[in-house]
């Protein structure tokens, strides 16, 4: 009973460890880039990589510091009005 026990959490730490890998575990919601002309898609100069690295754009729950994990299977999680699920980090 225990050894099943042990095999089970064994498996379960694996998958985890295995989805942090692929990069699953690592898309947040990003705030949007405002657009200066929806016309032309032109920002305001804010590169999109300096914009998207900054983490005072990342979406978090108001009460909390904590970045919700989105993705785009089903089952996870989707993210508010004006933010967009990516990847972050290396």
């Amino acid at each position: 009973m225990l050894l099943s026990l042990a095999l089970c959490i064994v498996i379960l730490i694996f998958c985890f460890l295995l989805q942090v890998y692929m990069g699953v575990l690592s898309q947040i919601c990003i705030e949007d880039v405002p657009l200066m002309d929806p016309d032309d898609n032109s920002t305001w100069g804010i590169s999109w990589y300096e914009w998207v690295s900054n983490s005072s754009h990342w979406y978090h729950y108001p009460e909390t510091a904590i970045y919700p994990i989105c993705g785009n299977s089903s089952g996870a999680g989707s993210c508010p009005e004006g933010f967009t699920c990516l990847e972050v980090g290396n």
